[in-house]
């Protein structure tokens, strides 16, 4: 079934081989130029997490985590808002103010990851905080549903005003500390709101998610519907589910991805399609929403993990064979960054133009670099983009003065677009990005990799994994945890990650 591939991605797949460049780099030399591993959490630790431990980013109480902040990390104060909000598009200076659960979320994954990768009780600490305060403040436990947003003061959780992508993503923080910590706690309301979002948004009949209930949304096939209930807690929490739950999530999984393929995927391209709107008509395929690089290599990650977790070989080499043409068509040689999508071009056939949008946008950048360092294990010669892309991160994507990322850039300007927190930019991306780079360049380089967990009363569960990739316990030490009673510590040590 895989046969109708693209050929123009397959063609640039196979001339990316090194053999065929002269003078191209050997394996060995492409390796030996990554990033070490530890300038990864050097980078987290110095760049990134400042921002992010202030009282400002905590909160009042701790775990009551502010939606939008300012450039200086400060609360974006509606009396007088900070200038950078002035000059925001209209979909973001509207809703500044509010409070959404799924960034409460985030900056839980955030601070997961930095008790991952560190191991200072601190930073977990403070991602219990936000897990107990969705718990308590967000969490319906005789629905399952979840608040989506507060609004001076006011809770918006009514179906009609919410979407599927929304509530998934508020399940990434519990998610992600339910994998550090295996706290049968928080694993209950999890279960809750998946069978919440699957009762409400999936149509059985049509065999998938819908973005919304009521309005544009409804009628309207949207690709993050499917894609991000695999990316915001499925595909982390499956392997660690009971036998039955387990099952029927993989089960899921696999309806997720057989529709994705049907629906979504434009074989004349090699991209996944954003949107379909039956009352739009674009000029050409990259005009329909959410049609990038962005969400296109995300999905071919997506797919690849998910053929690895169900065992299906023929879905991880359909995404190991079609993410390179998308990294090799995205990658902007000149500045070392990576585009954003293509644009129509004037030509007869407006589907295929290499006419990019040069604006280097924080998350696709994340996605890409991730994908090019995932699929990098088997094809050496994707990990070639990673010293100059990591490069452009560090030198112009990171804020130098007060720390994090900005959204978006214009090349080859360098100038900042949007606010660098706001209602869909928190703290996941780049700590991300910085977790998988760490992973990654040890695993590249067959080096352990060391990662930190709380696991109560000591014991290691049996399933214990480096994030979505696999790898054997090679060591384990645990220390009893003064701050979090009952649970310890634990620093595990991986071999052999792949």
């Amino acid at each position: 079934m895989f046969d109708k591939l693209l050929p123009r991605l397959i063609l640039s797949a196979l001339l990316f081989i090194p053999a065929a460049h002269a003078g191209a780099p050997k394996p060995a030399a492409t390796i030996t130029a990554l990033p070490q591993a530890a300038e990864w959490k050097r980078h987290f630790v110095r760049d990134i997490l400042p921002f992010w431990e202030t009282a400002a980013a905590l909160g009042n109480p701790i775990g009551n985590f502010p939606t939008f902040r300012c450039n200086d990390g400060a609360v974006y104060n509606a009396q007088m808002p900070c200038a950078e909000f002035f000059a925001a598009p209209d979909w973001i200076r509207s809703a500044a103010g509010r409070q959404y659960t799924r960034m409460l979320s985030r900056q839980v994954f955030l601070y997961g990851v930095a008790f991952h990768l560190t191991g200072n009780p601190k930073y977990l600490l403070w991602a219990h905080a936000g897990v107990s305060y969705i718990i308590d403040h967000a969490f319906d436990d005789k629905t399952g549903n979840v608040v989506s947003y507060w609004d001076g003061g006011e809770a918006v959780s009514d179906p009609s005003k919410q979407t599927s992508q929304d509530v998934a993503y508020c399940l990434m923080g519990l998610s992600f500390y339910y994998y550090l910590t295996r706290d049968p706690q928080v694993l209950t309301p999890i279960l809750q709101i998946e069978h919440y979002i699957r009762a409400h948004f999936y149509d059985q009949k049509a065999g998938l998610y819908h973005e919304g209930l009521t309005g544009p949304e409804a009628d309207r096939l949207d690709l993050v519907a499917q894609l991000d209930q695999a990316n915001a807690y499925m595909l982390l929490l499956t392997p660690l589910l009971p036998s039955a739950e387990q099952q029927r999530w993989r089960e899921e999984l696999s309806g997720i991805v057989q529709t994705i393929r049907s629906r979504f995927y434009d074989h004349t391209t090699g991209l996944f399609i954003g949107t379909f709107d039956r009352n739009a008509k674009p000029a050409c395929v990259f005009q329909n929403v959410d049609t990038d690089f962005g969400h296109t290599i995300k999905t071919y990650w997506m797919l690849y993990f998910i053929g690895r977790l169900t065992h299906n070989t023929a879905l991880t080499n359909f995404a190991k064979t079609g993410a390179p043409g998308v990294l090799q068509w995205a990658y902007l040689p000149t500045t070392g960054s990576w585009a954003t999508q293509p644009t129509c071009s004037t030509g007869p056939d407006n589907n295929k133009s290499t006419d990019l949008d040069r604006t280097s946008t924080w998350w696709m950048s994340a996605e890409l670099d991730q994908a090019a360092l995932t699929f990098g294990i088997s094809n050496t010669a994707l990990l070639s983009y990673i010293p100059k892309t990591f490069a452009f991160w560090l030198d112009h994507m990171v804020d130098r003065r007060y720390g994090e990322v900005w959204d978006e850039l214009t090349v080859p300007e360098f100038t900042p677009r949007l606010p660098k927190v706001h209602l869909w930019k928190n703290g996941y991306h780049t700590a991300e990005h910085a977790m998988i780079g760490y992973i990654m360049t040890s695993a590249i380089r067959s080096q352990p990799v060391t990662l930190y967990y709380a696991f109560p009363n000591c014991k290691v569960p049996e399933s214990v994994r480096p994030y979505y990739y696999d790898g054997r316990i090679a060591s384990h030490s645990e220390t009893a945890l003064a701050e979090l009673p009952g649970f310890c510590r634990t620093e595990i040590t991986f071999a052999d990650v792949h």
